[in-house]
């Protein structure tokens, strides 16, 4: 079954693009929105309600899956133009 849906923005998506890149992790939007919503849960209005809910603690190794390579270099350096 399912646990938790989190949607998340686009700007969202392009900061953990970013992110997984200061890691050589190159991925689009779409390989990134795992992370996006990972870090959702650290600071929307109710993460605490849904970490206690799938059990995160502090000292849980979560596994995150990169489905999409790189779709577009501009997302990763920050160019929008």
């Amino acid at each position: 079954g399912l646990d938790l849906a989190v949607a998340i923005p686009d700007a969202a998506a392009l900061t953990a693009v970013r992110l997984l890149t200061e890691f050589g992790i190159e991925a689009g939007e779409t390989g990134a929105a795992g992370l996006a919503g990972l870090l959702a849960l650290r600071t929307a209005p109710d993460a605490a309600h849904h970490r206690a809910h799938l059990g995160l603690t502090p000292a849980s190794r979560v596994l995150l899956l990169v489905t999409e390579g790189d779709t577009s270099r501009a997302a990763h350096e920050g160019d929008r133009g």
